[in-house]
């Protein structure tokens, strides 16, 4: 068997298991733990921005279909130490439809200088 069809092969099996523990779970396979959607702050900048339906209608279906987000809200701590809200950094669209949805608890990611 060639490398580039173990490499392959691997990638599939790999794939297939995130999608068996997505899947028992019930949440997104980089989940670090669920949050209360009330400690989520927006920041300014997702707040005054219109997502585009499009996205918004596939997210809503792949919830819809799946029970759970494609992937997790991705929220960063706050400066102030006192504050037991966090920022949403990612995941603007998700975090809309939870609160449409009614969702009191949703899966994050917390961000980490140099993610992206």
């Amino acid at each position: 068997m060639t490398s580039q069809v173990q490499t392959r092969e691997s990638t599939l099996k790999r794939n297939l298991l995130i999608h068996i523990i997505e899947y028992l779970k019930r949440c997104p396979y980089d989940t670090e733990q669920m949050m209360d959607i009330t400690r989520i702050a927006i920041p300014i900048e997702f707040a005054t921005s219109r997502p585009r339906q499009e996205k918004f209608d596939t997210y809503m279906k792949f919830y819809i279909n799946n029970g759970y987000f494609d992937k997790p809200i991705e929220v960063q701590e706050s400066p102030n130490q006192n504050s037991d809200l966090v920022f949403l950094r990612d995941g603007y669209i998700r975090y809309l439809i939870a609160l449409k949805l009614k969702l009191k608890k949703v899966p994050i990611k917390w961000y980490k200088r140099g993610n992206k």
